[in-house]
C-alpha cells in the first residue's frame, strides 16, 4: 500500500466477514473484548466477530448475530462491562448479549412515525451521542446527548440523516455529517459539560465527487477516515480538512469505519446491499461484507459508555 499521503490507493483490501448485510452499519471495535460489534439495521441484527489475537490475517471465526425486536442502529460496551448500550430506532437500551435482556432506557422520537436513529458514537468522556434519520419528509430530526446519568439532551436541531459522529484526539471537536448536504462540519465541544459550541464547514465534496458521507472515525494522528455511502471508497482528511488520501474499495455503499486489532492498525469497515439492483450486487459480490484494511496508520481506542 502507498504511504500515508499518496492521493489514492485501491490496493490491500480484504474481506473480513462476508455476511451480506442488508444495511450494515456502526462498527466499533471493543478493545476489552478484542472484538468488532456492527449492526444490520434493516435486519434489528447485532453482529461480533471476534478475530483470533485481534490479526487481520487470522482466518476469521463465525461471527455472533443476535436478533432485537426493532431496528438496531449502533452498540457501545459499558465501562463496568456485562452489558451493551444500544441504540434502537425509536430510543436507547442496554443489551446483555449473555442473556438477551433488553432493559429500555430512554425513548427518543418514539412517537414519531418517520424517523429513527442512526448513527452514534461515545466522546472521549463516554457520553453516548446518537442523531437521527428522516425516512419520510423534511428535516425534522436532531443529534442528541446520552449523559451518564442517563438524561438525554438534543444539541442540534433540523436534521435529516445523522452520520460521521467522531471526535478528535483531545475531545473538542465533534465531527457531524448531515448526510445529503454532502459536508462534514467541525463543532467546538466542551469536554467537561458535552455542551456544543459554534461549527464550521470541516470538508465539502465537490460536484464531480460522487457519493454522499457516511461514518467517520478518527486515527492517532488525528486525521478523519469518511466511508462514502455510493462512493465506493474512503477518504482520509487531514486535521485542517484538506483530502489526504483515497482508498477505493470493491463495494458502492461503505458505510462506517473502525480502528480494530490488538494493535488498533486494522480498519474494518461495514457495507450495505440496499437499494442495489441484481446486476450491481453481481458486479460487487462484497456489498453488505465487513471489509479490512491495514492502512500504515493506528486508531485510537474507542470509549465506553461511562453511565
Amino acid at each position: 500500500m502507498p504511504p500515508v499521503g499518496s492521493n489514492e490507493d485501491d490496493g490491500n483490501v480484504g474481506i473480513a466477514v462476508a455476511c451480506a448485510n442488508v444495511l450494515g452499519e456502526g462498527a466499533l471495535w471493543s478493545a476489552a473484548e478484542r472484538a468488532l460489534y456492527w449492526v444490520d439495521i434493516e435486519r434489528a441484527e447485532l453482529w461480533r466477530f471476534a478475530p483470533e489475537n485481534g490479526a487481520a490475517e487470522t482466518p476469521p471465526s463465525e461471527p455472533r448475530i443476535w436478533r432485537l425486536p426493532e431496528r438496531i442502529t449502533a452498540a457501545t460496551p459499558r465501562r463496568d462491562g456485562g452489558s451493551l448500550i444500544v441504540a434502537l430506532a425509536t430510543g436507547i437500551a442496554a443489551f446483555d448479549p449473555a442473556t438477551g435482556k433488553i432493559e429500555r432506557l430512554a425513548d427518543i422520537e418514539a412517537q414519531s412515525p418517520h424517523t429513527r436513529l442512526n448513527d452514534a458514537r461515545c466522546d472521549r468522556q463516554g457520553r453516548f451521542l446518537v442523531g437521527g434519520h428522516v425516512e419520510h419528509g423534511p428535516a425534522l430530526t436532531a443529534l442528541y446527548r446520552f449523559d451518564r446519568d442517563l438524561t438525554v439532551t438534543a444539541v442540534l436541531a433540523g436534521i435529516s440523516t445523522a452520520n460521521s459522529i467522531c471526535f478528535a484526539p483531545d475531545g473538542r471537536t465533534l465531527y457531524f455529517a448531515d448526510s445529503p448536504r454532502r459536508e462534514i462540519l467541525a463543532y467546538d465541544y466542551d469536554p467537561a459539560t458535552g455542551a456544543v459550541g459554534g461549527g464550521r464547514v470541516f470538508c465539502r465534496l465537490g460536484e464531480n465527487e460522487p457519493g454522499v458521507p457516511d461514518g467517520s472515525t478518527v486515527d492517532a494522528e488525528g486525521y478523519l477516515w469518511n466511508a462514502r455511502w455510493g462512493g465506493a471508497c474512503l477518504a482520509r482528511y487531514a486535521p485542517d480538512g484538506t483530502l489526504d488520501r483515497i482508498v477505493r474499495l470493491p463495494v458502492s455503499q461503505p458505510t462506517c469505519p473502525a480502528f480494530g486489532g490488538d494493535d488498533l492498525g486494522t480498519l474494518y469497515v461495514t457495507s450495505a446491499r440496499q437499494g442495489l439492483s441484481a446486476e450491481r450486487l453481481a458486479a460487487e459480490p462484497a456489498s453488505g461484507s465487513v471489509l479490512r484494511i491495514r492502512p500504515g496508520v493506528r486508531g485510537l481506542p474507542e470509549t465506553p459508555f461511562a453511565g
